[in-house]
């Protein structure tokens, strides 16, 4: 394996922080903004409505918070991207085990189609979530990366 100079790890660096805002802006879209437009939605054309059907879920915190992180490299860096990214493939896991014992089963509480189309969006959220922090997980195991980011935090 090659290694990487301090200018390809910081550009690295830089589209994790990316990427990190864009799963957290696709989580806010997913599980908080569609439910209330699809339920909108249905209030609109039937005049009535049973949701919004929110799934709660604050992942997103974290993840805009390692972006900053990553983008200013704060101290402890290091330390936060390599937690967060241990604990989100672990409970993505166990929720990937936990959903594919019943991958039809309703979870939402929300009518039929609503529920389905929600859990397939939830999966595909949660197939990214976990690509992604993998990745991450695999980058900042690396050398140059822990040492750019020990070396710059400020």
């Amino acid at each position: 394996m090659y290694r990487l100079s301090e200018d390809q790890v910081l550009r690295r660096l830089h589209l994790d922080a990316v990427f990190l805002c864009m799963l957290a802006t696709w989580t806010l879209v997913i599980k908080f903004l569609n439910p209330i437009l699809m339920t909108w939605a249905e209030v609109e054309r039937t005049g009535e409505g049973s949701g919004p059907y929110i799934l709660w879920d604050f992942w997103w915190v974290p993840h805009l918070l390692l972006a900053l992180w990553l983008w200013k490299r704060l101290t402890m860096v290091w330390e936060f991207g390599m937690v967060v990214s241990v604990v989100e493939i672990l409970i993505i896991l166990k929720k990937f085990y936990v959903f594919l014992q019943a991958p039809l089963a309703p979870r939402y509480g929300a009518p039929p189609v609503f529920d389905t189309f929600l859990a397939f969006h939830w999966f595909l959220n949660k197939v990214m979530v976990l690509f992604f922090f993998i990745l991450l997980l695999s980058q900042l195991l690396r050398v140059e990366f822990k040492a750019v980011l020990k070396k710059s935090s400020r």
